[in-house]
């Protein structure tokens, strides 16, 4: 071979190298777009969950105190007070029972929920309330039926928890408001 074409080949060995060096850088950037665009999505997927979790967890809650509320009669009293006695026919035993089996069976699906999780941290007697509403359960279907008052106190102090530490525009809204004088009116009038 001589010098020229021996230059010819080495010039386009180096074009071939710098190519795959260009190729390799911009696969580079390209991968670390995507990989970038993946972690956001992944966080904005994980923020929709943490959030759905959120509201979930507090309806639940909210909903033990309007289904509690709903199984006394209650009587406005002349000084404008309420009293109030427990229902004790079948029909409204039944759905009490039903409402609370449908609270425990989505407190238990929410046990991986980022939202749960955080909860858990800062309020790790929930799986206290889980427990105790299971053997509450489980104690009015076998015996004469009767509220317990532990049960209740564990959701009054964890929805007031909630509504301090979790300050979201829900609570203001109409159902909210309603499990809110529930769980306040509830324990004035506590059956003794």
């Amino acid at each position: 071979m001589s010098k020229n074409e021996d230059k010819k080949e080495s010039s386009k060995a180096g074009k071939k190298e710098i190519w795959a060096l260009r190729i390799s850088i911009l696969s580079i950037i390209v991968t670390s777009i995507f990989s970038w665009r993946q972690c956001e999505l992944q966080s904005e997927v994980s923020q929709k969950e943490f959030n759905i979790g959120k509201a979930q967890f507090i309806s639940l809650v909210s909903r033990y105190a309007v289904v509690t509320f709903n199984q006394f009669s209650i009587i406005n009293k002349q000084d404008g007070s309420l009293s109030g006695t427990l229902k004790k026919d079948s029909i409204s035993i039944k759905q009490y029972l039903t409402e609370c089996e449908y609270i425990l069976d989505g407190l238990r699906k929410m046990e991986s929920n980022p939202f749960y999780i955080k909860l858990l941290e800062a309020y790790p007697q929930i799986n206290l309330l889980i427990i105790q509403l299971q053997r509450d359960i489980i104690e009015q279907k076998m015996k004469t039926f009767s509220l317990n008052e532990n049960t209740f106190i564990k959701f009054h102090d964890l929805f007031f928890f909630l509504k301090e530490n979790y300050k979201d525009e829900v609570f203001d809204t109409y159902y909210f408001k309603i499990a809110d004088t529930s769980f306040t009116q509830i324990k004035k009038q506590w059956p003794k």
